[in-house]
């Protein structure tokens, strides 16, 4: 991935044709200018619709209520014998 452009909000709304050409091949990221707090990035629209490709493949989180009965019982089921120590697996 190209370096990250900089630049300030104003300079990005009063040059907004010069920044988004430049964000076709380089993420641009808009600051205010007197914090310095980011205000956004600008993207292509192929590293835009990439992040959402990859959104969509991360594991959603959801109520216990919604789920299965099927999905329930795996839950209470013991654990092997054999099935490793969390603690373990985190260890080098």
């Amino acid at each position: 991935m190209n370096k990250i452009l900089k630049v300030s909000s104003s300079q990005f709304a009063s040059n907004f044709g010069q920044w988004s050409f430049k964000a076709l091949s380089t993420p641009v990221e808009v600051t205010d200018r007197k914090t310095g707090m980011v205000k956004g990035y600008f993207v292509s629209p192929g590293e835009f619709m990439e992040f959402l490709r990859l959104r969509d493949r991360l594991p959603r989180a959801g109520y216990v209520w919604e789920m299965s009965e099927e999905m329930a019982a795996e839950l209470e089921r013991p654990l092997p014998e054999d099935y490793p120590d969390p603690d373990d697996l985190a260890k080098p």
